[in-house]
């Protein structure tokens, strides 16, 4: 084992693994999974670190000091240059709230402890995780704390152990880890997701491996070349099939975990016998490219996430295709410049410096932690002067102030009653002996409404709050047969509280508040209500709380870099305003379950225009200091302009006089529309002899009439550099005999309908995989109106799909016919 030859194919596992993480945090959307890629390194790990320091053991040849000293000149530059390089560009990017987050996050990641200071600040799935330039070393610290521990593990195994003796023993600390681990995702998911001691088994995995198949009975299948094949073919589809399959609802690690852990293992093992992999092994995994991304993947893993964070940071926009590809060429870029420049070079150890003299293991590793001193004062310094502000001289908000306010919407929110304390608990105790329970239920936003309540309502003695304490946290939350379950234990303790039939019966009204409320990802709360209804034996009125202002940055960005909260409420940089919810995906279902709509837009944005949306209280106080959850002082305030608008809004919802007050909504109908003759009325569209209809796409909603489609234009953002692909706008998927009917022809294309006001239509044809027609624009007067454009459709390739778009600006327009002729 001393003499383990070189495993190329383990450079091709590598490069797997890497692509897999790159194109998941380049949002590719198919591969939502790409996260395992990380697994995958570590089985890796253990089955190369073992065997090297069990195989030296044995030959009296392995210092513990060499081991270290080797580590340090292997991974540390690379990172370090990494690190110094992010912390230049973030100076110039970053706002100093968010750069005096990233300096204690580069102070971790030079000291190999960046999981735990990722862990203790939030979970990995955070939406601040997106901004966050070196959370991907949350990996490295697992790692590097794996190679503190493990050598020392293994050493006394060799000492004490014999081979099988050994491998008993890894097994056990697999099975143990695992099981551990296993039972504390249901806990602490982010702790079993971040921390090393619940990644151990994959670790060990690997090692049993690299000892399991010194057993001749083990390493016996291995001498069939179509054996290997199948067994590196099984182990390449688990690990692809996770990377398709998981995505950001998948419960991780648990359960989850093991497919990607066997997938790997069973790579490894295909390239255990003395030939190596089998031919299709070879093919795949030892390949020109393979090897390549597999050398630079250690540098391709360092690098590309601060480009994606910094470049995301910069523009706040989703990606395109054409983004996506400039960045993975810029990456690909900068880590073959680190693994050439850097790592390769400072890894080997004839390495010299400028004046000749070879520099010792020792030297360097002193150099390097000296290097490392000196980044982690430069990063404290930025840390304790709250992220040098003084690159910002129109600064409103220190760090300080930005952080405090966040953590205040949930200083009254914590401290109210909880579901699972009622009724014994001291913060349960109700005023009255009549009081009316009300019982919060939501996301992250359930803190918003009782903030806004609370303030409005709060002084009326016979009410009795009490909070669910956001389903966020229900990590897996799904009904069964048996009821509602999650896989965190503290939410299922809260959930059983939650849907006690005695429980439910002492509730008076629910108030139901989530950002979006009529999204078709409230789904789950929808059920969740309709079954409390359900349980409840008389009648249960739910409120719900409406939705305000989303950014595409947080607002105290916005603040930072203007010095004014005026940006938070400009269209560019608002990804979602609730002006009409009457067009939302749920907006028919969530109404007939609930009894009443808290309209926040009402209160604080006269004429429910955006531009006159209130952005911050009388005292100045940001509605809000992220991208949409109210500082406590904005809820507060809004709840008491509300509550003198409607001040029985309580005793009206539960005497079943639920009259809105006075709010003009404006209600999208056809009969609104001007009239249309019936001569160009056409239904819904019929295309090439086939039924046919709109999808909606971010930037525009699609409603349906008995008339044809309504198309709205959003506050989201609308890239017009967008072409090809489905169009990124509201659009007609043309597929099958449809696309193969175009194929290759000349297409005149009518748009009919009408318009509610004049405004410009745009029009695009996209053959997706082989061209478009790039927009197409016309000015469309109010009333009824006809487009026509000509296009010249390529031949079809692979068939996947033609796509024609249209997206109105300034006003609703109804499509009642689109007609496809070919003309040539």
């Amino acid at each position: 084992m001393a003499g383990m030859r070189y495993r190329f194919d383990i450079d091709g596992m590598r490069a797997i693994a890497v692509i897999a993480v790159v194109l998941f945090h380049l949002d590719i959307h198919a591969l939502a999974g790409g996260f395992v890629g990380v697994d995958v390194f570590f089985v890796i790990s253990g089955f190369l670190i073992t065997s090297i320091i069990w195989g030296k053991k044995q030959k009296d040849s392995f210092k513990l000091s060499d081991f270290y000293l080797g580590r340090i000149r292997r991974l540390f530059p690379a990172l370090y240059v990494t690190v110094i390089a992010t912390f230049i560009a973030a100076a110039f990017i970053l706002s100093p709230f968010d750069f005096a987050a990233f300096a204690k996050s580069a102070i971790a990641s030079l000291f190999s402890v960046s999981n735990i200071l990722f862990y203790s600040e939030a979970g990995y799935w955070d939406t601040s995780s997106d901004m966050k330039p070196l959370l991907h070393t949350w990996s490295l610290g697992v790692e590097e704390q794996f190679y503190l521990f493990w050598p020392l593990f293994v050493v006394m195994c060799a000492t004490w152990l014999k081979k099988i003796p050994f491998i008993l023993m890894l097994l056990g600390v697999t099975l143990i880890s695992f099981f551990v681990t296993l039972w504390f995702t249901g806990v602490d998911t982010s702790a079993a997701f971040y921390l090393f001691p619940f990644r151990i088994f994959q670790f060990s995995a690997g090692a049993v491996i690299a000892f399991g198949v010194r057993h001749a009975l083990v390493a016996a299948p291995l001498k069939s070349a179509i054996v290997r094949d199948v067994l590196m073919l099984a182990g390449l589809v688990i690990t692809i099939a996770c990377v398709f399959l998981f995505g950001d609802e998948t419960l991780f690690p648990g359960w989850n975990a093991v497919p990607p852990t066997v997938g790997a293992l069973l790579l490894l093992y295909a390239g255990c016998g003395e030939n190596g992999q089998g031919p299709l092994g070879r093919a795949i995994l030892t390949n020109p490219v393979s090897l390549f991304f597999g050398r630079i993947s250690y540098a391709l893993y360092l690098v590309h996430w601060p480009v994606i964070v910094l470049y995301r940071y910069e523009t706040g926009l989703d990606f395109n295709v054409l983004e996506q590809v400039g960045m993975f060429v810029v990456m690909l870029a900068l880590a073959v410049g680190v693994h050439y420049g850097v790592e390769r070079r400072f890894y080997r150890r004839d390495h010299s410096v400028r004046e000749g003299k070879a520099l010792s293991q020792g030297g360097f590793a002193w150099r390097t932690i000296a290097i490392g001193f000196v980044m982690s004062a430069v990063a404290g310094h930025a840390v304790m002067s709250s992220g040098w502000v003084w690159r910002f001289p129109n600064i409103m908000l220190t760090p300080d102030q930005i952080r405090e306010g966040q953590q205040l919407r949930f200083v009254n929110f914590r401290a109210e009653c909880n579901v699972a304390d009622f009724p014994d608990g001291e913060a349960c105790q109700p005023e009255s002996p009549d009081a009316r329970n009300v019982l919060f239920l939501g996301n992250s936003h359930e803190p918003d409404a009782y903030n806004f309540i609370s303030a409005g309502y709060g002084d009326d003695p016979t009410l009795n709050f009490i909070t669910f304490g956001q389903i966020n946290r229900c990590q897996n939350q799904r009904r069964e047969a048996q009821g509602w379950r999650t896989d965190n234990a503290d939410c299922q303790a809260r959930l059983d509280a939650l849907f006690d039939p005695e429980f439910v019966n002492q509730l008076d009204v629910v108030v139901y508040g989530a950002n979006k409320p009529f999204d078709p990802n409230k789904n789950t709360l929808f059920t969740m209500m309709a079954d409390l209804k359900d349980i409840h034996e008389g009648e249960l009125p739910i409120i719900l709380y409406g939705g305000y202002i989303n950014t595409n940055v947080p607002c105290s960005r916005i603040i930072e870099e203007t010095g004014s909260t005026d940006g938070c409420n400009d269209a560019e940089n608002v990804s979602y305003f609730e002006t009409d919810p009457t067009n939302e995906a749920m907006y028919a279902e969530m109404m007939s379950l609930t009894d009443f709509y808290v309209d926040r837009i009402e209160v604080n944005c006269p004429g429910r225009e955006l531009a006159a949306c209130e952005t911050q209280t009388p005292d100045g106080v940001p509605y809000a200091y992220d991208e949409h959850h109210l500082s406590l002082e904005f809820a507060e305030y809004a709840g008491r302009q509300y509550a003198a608008i409607h001040p029985n809004l309580f005793d009206d919802v539960l005497s079943g006089d639920v009259s809105q007050p006075d709010i003009e909504i404006e209600v999208v109908d056809p009969a609104d529309l001007p009239a249309v003759s019936e001569a160009n009325q056409a239904g819904l569209l019929t295309i090439l002899g086939e039924a046919a209809a709109f999808q909606r796409e971010r930037p525009v909603e699609v409603s349906e009439y008995e008339g044809g489609y309504l198309l709205r234009r959003n506050n989201r953002q609308f890239n017009e550099d967008r072409v090809g692909g489905n169009t990124g706008v509201a659009h007609i998927e043309l597929t099958g005999e449809r696309e193969a009917a175009l194929s290759g022809h000349s297409v005149h294309i009518t748009v009919s309908g009408i318009a509610r006001d004049a405004t410009p239509v745009w029009l695009q044809y996209s053959t997706n995989e082989r061209g478009h027609s790039g927009w197409v624009e016309f000015e469309v007067e109010a009333g009824e109106f006809t487009l026509e454009m000509d296009y010249d459709v390529p031949e079809m390739n692979y068939g996947r799909g033609d796509y024609f778009g249209v997206i109105p600006f300034d006003a609703h327009i109804l499509i009642q016919d689109v007609s496809f002729e070919i003309t040539d």
